[in-house]
Order: structure tokens, then C-alpha cells, then sequence
């Protein structure tokens, strides 16, 4: 009985010559590609002007992040997925202008580097579906939040312990979803969760 798999391939920025036909190898043995639905088994390159692409990602609130999209809008197209900082998006979604929103649920992640979300659009054709990652290298500025951005005093008490609050939109769903960890002096500190909101997070320290 003949047996099937799926072949996936990974495209490049770049022209590729339309003569050259899609094969693969079994145990050092070339295996001819038969073709599906009618369709050659050759390389397509998309020109320039319907590649798709974004540009001018942002932080839309704690929990979206919106890229202005560019021939988003592809010919069977059923979705897209988007990753930020190594974390897969609950969901993701095209709107009527064309342009992307992924949504994180416990709120968008925040790198400690600048980093490009990776955008992807999946089309269905013919029964073929094919995942198509979106040309960009525009990154997205709002980062963690450096120590200034931190409250100058602690709030502290004679019970022992302080508070530290931090101004940053979505530190403290991060922290809760345990996707991010903060330390002060080398110690863990701890989200105080009923005193903390999407743009601000206030932990408890050890009194410094």
C-alpha cells in the first residue's frame, strides 16, 4: 500500500529559478515527485509587489500586539499565527484593513532584547495548505521596562518587607502566567497580585 507524508518546505527572501523541479530522498534514493491536483511539482516565486509583509508592530494594549499589514489579504487564506519573544499567540486575526492583531491572554510578552514578531498566514488551495511567514525585520519598542521606570521608594513596613512597584504595561500577567521572573538583589521577589494591575506591578522585597 503506497504511503504518503507531508513535505514542508522553508522559503527565502529571493528569486528562485522556476525550472527547478521539488525532490526528495529516501535512504539516499531520489524519489520522483508526482504532483497533486494538477499541479507541477516546481517552485513558485512570488514577485514583489504581492509578497506579504508587515511593518510598525506595536503594543496595542496589555494583551495585543498589532502589525500594519501588506498583501495580508492572500488567495485562501484561513488564518494566522503569531509568535513574540518565543511565545505562540492565543490567537491571532486579519482584520478588514489588513492588518494583523495576535492576542496573548495572559498578556503580550516582553523581551529583554528587541525582537520581530514572527507572522505567519495559512492558505488553503486546491486542498493544499501552506504556511507563509510575513517578510519583515521592523521590531516592536516597548520592551521590559529599565530600572527607572521603577517607583525611586520602597514602601515598607514594620512588619518587615517592602514594596516595590513597576510601570510597565503587561509585567504582571507575565509574571503571573510565570512567563517572567523579577529579582531585586539577587532575590526573587514576589507579585502581589490584588495590588497590581495590567500597567503597573507591585511586588513584596526583602527590605533592603
Amino acid at each position: 500500500m503506497p504511503e504518503y507524508g507531508v513535505l514542508e518546505c522553508t522559503t527565502i527572501t529571493g528569486i528562485v529559478d522556476p525550472a527547478i523541479t521539488v525532490a526528495i530522498k529516501v535512504d539516499g534514493t531520489q524519489a520522483a515527485c508526482q504532483g497533486l491536483f494538477g499541479l507541477a511539482c516546481t517552485y513558485t516565486t512570488q514577485t514583489a509587489a504581492v509578497v506579504p509583509s508587515y511593518t510598525s508592530p506595536v503594543i496595542g494594549s496589555t494583551t495585543t500586539l498589532v502589525m500594519t499589514g501588506n498583501n495580508l489579504a492572500m488567495t485562501g487564506a484561513t488564518g494566522c499565527t503569531v509568535s513574540f519573544a518565543g511565545v505562540d499567540a492565543d490567537s491571532c486575526a486579519v482584520d478588514g484593513n489588513g492588518d494583523a492583531t495576535g492576542t496573548w491572554t495572559a498578556g503580550v510578552p516582553l523581551p529583554f532584547t528587541v525582537e520581530s514578531p514572527i507572522l505567519k498566514i495559512v492558505t488553503e488551495n486546491a486542498g493544499i495548505t501552506v504556511t507563509h511567514q510575513v517578510c519583515s525585520t521592523d521590531t516592536v519598542t516597548n520592551v521590559y521596562a529599565t530600572p527607572a521606570a521603577a517607583q525611586a521608594d520602597l514602601t515598607c513596613s514594620y512588619a518587615g518587607g517592602c514594596l516595590q512597584s513597576i510601570n510597565s504595561d503587561g509585567l504582571a500577567p507575565n509574571v503571573e502566567a510565570g512567563l517572567l521572573k523579577v529579582f531585586v538583589c539577587s532575590e526573587e521577589a514576589t507579585l502581589v497580585s490584588d495590588q497590581s494591575s495590567a500597567r503597573t506591578a507591585v511586588f513584596s522585597v526583602p527590605e533592603l
